[in-house]
């Protein structure tokens, strides 16, 4: 039989890492946030990591099939093209190539771009405020 995903003791994980994340999220420190939730604080910058690693994975994913859509479509207007291109139509030709420059630019091809700036740059970083306890 395969395992249940909403046991009670499962809910209860999730809605501890939640709270773990929350709190940190509130500039908690690992310190407080095991003081708060009943932890070792070396627990909860495990659950922190793991969650946050989770959150790169999924936003990885989604940039990947982003990429993959956007690909598609140049295909399809690439294969619209085609007859013109091979008619030796100017036009064809310019978009065919500005095509082949964005596939380019959207699969990391080219060279990065290098950038001069100057100037000063501030950065204002302000913590979020903090829960009340019962977080």
């Amino acid at each position: 039989m395969p395992e249940q995903k909403t046991t009670p003791k499962k809910i209860d994980a999730a809605e501890r890492r939640s709270r773990i994340m929350k709190l940190r999220l509130h500039g908690y420190t690992y310190e407080e946030i095991g003081k708060t939730v009943g932890c070792v604080k070396s627990y909860a910058y495990k659950i922190v990591k793991e969650e946050l690693q989770k959150l790169i994975d999924k936003a990885s994913l989604n940039a990947k099939q982003l990429q993959k859509m956007e690909c598609e479509k140049l295909d399809l207007m690439e294969t619209k093209l085609s007859a013109s291109i091979q008619a030796g139509h100017h036009g064809a030709i310019k978009t065919w190539l500005s095509i082949c420059d964005r596939r380019a630019k959207l699969l990391g091809l080219d060279s990065p771009t290098k950038i001069d700036h100057s100037g000063e740059v501030e950065i204002v970083v302000t913590p979020a405020p903090r829960p009340e306890q019962d977080a």
